[in-house]
């Protein structure tokens, strides 16, 4: 275990390494124009070299981190595999997470089991973008790792970032595949619900100009109807905790997920629909994969504005947030409508990654 970083530095050096990486890149792309938008035949071996080594780099300092509550949650998971090593039995709603704790508890292998958790964070990550973008995929990774929340569901919501990357890897297959690991991701955590339906709607036929009209819909009923999340808490299959979450509204007001309607979060949330509406409706470029993502993302982060006044909200914001990266990264590199897209490309990322970084410290 990595021992030398500070346990109150940690985020600091992960969120960091994540921002110098992601300044480097964009140094890189606004200089080399070919850089960002599809070429066939281009390599980017420098691009690829960056992200290799932020891949490598997050799995060995998330998963090789120390065990302690400093972590959030991960104290509570280890208090679990304690009691599964001595004995107990699986137990609780996330069957497949449950089962994979209790197996390397057989062992008593903690720190082992981390290490797994953080490799599947981690990699699917890595697969779905090169999967998508080919030799472009550090482009879009970094992209995925850009957002708010990436540290906090890697050291802290385990359960909900491991199934949030299943996901992101699921929706880059068709037929079996997809669904095996939209199944997986369930067994992970039961919030994925929302998402997988979200993006069965919009395979299925639900509209992009559908999906942002259900968008608004529930941005007014958050405004209108103040007692909305409370009233939804006890109807949505999405996670076993939401009535718990609202029970205790107004007990952390002092946390990102508790302090009400939180506009700024709301506009942080609402730029892939911008980036998204601009390709689809004002350029009109899109294909059948990116009209499916971009509905998903827009569907599932207006049930968040349903919920965003309960404590905690963050978990279910993150059902939306984990893909936010690839519904901006995707058309830009996909399609080209400006003159200098590099530059673009440069803004949008390391605005989306400052704003976390600075809303970390």
């Amino acid at each position: 275990m990595i021992e030398f970083i500070p346990l109150q530095s940690y985020a600091l050096v992960v969120n960091t390494l994540v921002m110098v990486v992601v300044a480097l890149l964009a140094l890189l792309v606004m200089r080399h124009p070919h850089a960002v938008v599809e070429q066939p035949g281009v390599r980017n071996k420098v691009p690829k070299a960056l992200g290799e080594t932020v891949v490598i780099a997050l799995c060995v300092l998330v998963g090789l981190r120390p065990i302690s509550y400093a972590f959030g949650d991960m104290g509570n998971y280890y208090k679990r595999f304690v009691e599964y090593a001595a004995g107990a039995m699986p137990d609780g709603r996330d069957a497949l997470f449950e089962g994979i704790m209790w197996l390397f508890a057989q062992v008593n292998a903690p720190a082992l089991f981390f290490l797994f958790c953080a490799l599947v964070y981690v990699i699917p990550l890595r697969i779905a973008s090169q999967r998508l973008l080919a030799n472009y995929w550090p482009l879009g990774f970094l992209f995925l790792i850009a957002h708010i929340s990436f540290y906090g569901f890697a050291v802290n919501g385990i359960r909900n970032g491991m199934a949030m990357s299943l996901f992101t890897l699921a929706i880059t297959y068709r037929g079996w595949r997809s669904w095996a690991l939209m199944a997986a991701a369930i067994g992970l955590h039961g919030s994925l619900i929302l998402p997988i339906v979200a993006w069965a709607a919009a395979s299925f036929g639900f509209r992009a100009k559908w999906a942002i009209t259900f968008w608004i819909v529930c941005l007014l009923v958050s405004l209108a109807v103040p007692g909305v999340a409370t009233m939804l808490a006890s109807s949505l299959p999405v996670d076993d905790r939401l009535e718990q979450y609202a029970a205790i509204a107004g007990q952390y007001d002092d946390q990102f997920s508790a302090t009400g309607f939180r506009w700024d979060f709301v506009l942080y949330g609402a730029l892939p629909i911008a980036v998204g509406a601009f390709f689809i409706f004002h350029k009109r470029r899109f294909d059948a994969f990116y009209l499916k993502v971009f509905s998903t993302y827009v569907i599932t982060n207006a049930v968040w504005l349903l919920l965003i006044t309960l404590p905690f909200s963050n978990r279910f914001a993150y059902l939306s947030w984990g893909i936010m990266g690839l519904v901006i990264a995707y058309p830009l590199i996909k399609w080209k409508v400006f003159k200098q897209q590099q530059f673009v490309f440069a803004v949008l990322l390391v605005g989306l990654a400052g704003f976390s970084f600075v809303s970390q410290l």
